[in-house]
């Protein structure tokens, strides 16, 4: 699902934790059942209200995937408004794709900073070409990090070359 969701191994996977409160919305994909929704369904459950007409369109927009997508084993949760929502269901942990940029791991990492509940995982391939994970270096990434440019740090003392060969000049850096 890396190369389909996570933009080829460059996003991340959040790992969430499903016990801790009902989850009457989330479920299984099935590969096996028709993808069509019946338009006498929406009129039912739009114009009647109809609410087993409803529950079917649901579960066949959501929930419905070609069999060539079996091998995903994919479950969804749908949220109860369209647009962005927060989860109800607590993060236990960050997966890193294997070309995920180190300016978004070091953030991420930075953002969950004294979070040690959350597992952080560097995914990458092996000889094989499996896909592995191993933990995320917190205390080296928080050691080092994003930082700023050196240059910017001491722009007021940095000494650049002058058309003269071989000789310096203080010189102002305009940022």
């Amino acid at each position: 699902m890396w190369s389909h969701y996570a933009d080829h191994h460059r996003g991340i996977c959040i790992e969430y934790d499903t016990t801790e409160l009902s989850h009457p919305d989330i479920g299984a994909v099935n590969y096996g059942t028709s993808r069509n929704i019946k338009a006498s369904d929406l009129i039912k459950w739009q114009l009647e209200g109809c609410a087993e007409a409803g529950k079917r369109v649901t579960s066949t927009h959501f929930f419905a995937k070609a069999p060539d997508w079996r091998y995903e084993k994919e479950w969804r949760d749908i949220a109860p408004a369209s647009g962005v929502c927060p989860s109800r269901f607590r993060v236990t942990g960050v997966h890193f794709g294997f070309r995920c940029d180190s300016s978004v791991l070091t953030a991420i990492v930075k953002l969950y900073s004294g979070h040690n509940a959350i597992d952080l995982y560097e995914v990458y391939l092996d000889d094989s070409f499996r896909l592995l994970r191993r933990d995320v270096d917190r205390d080296e990434i928080e050691a080092c990090g994003i930082s700023e440019s050196r240059l910017l740090m001491f722009k007021d003392e940095v000494a650049v070359p002058s058309k003269v060969a071989g000789s310096f000049e203080r010189s102002q850096v305009v940022a």
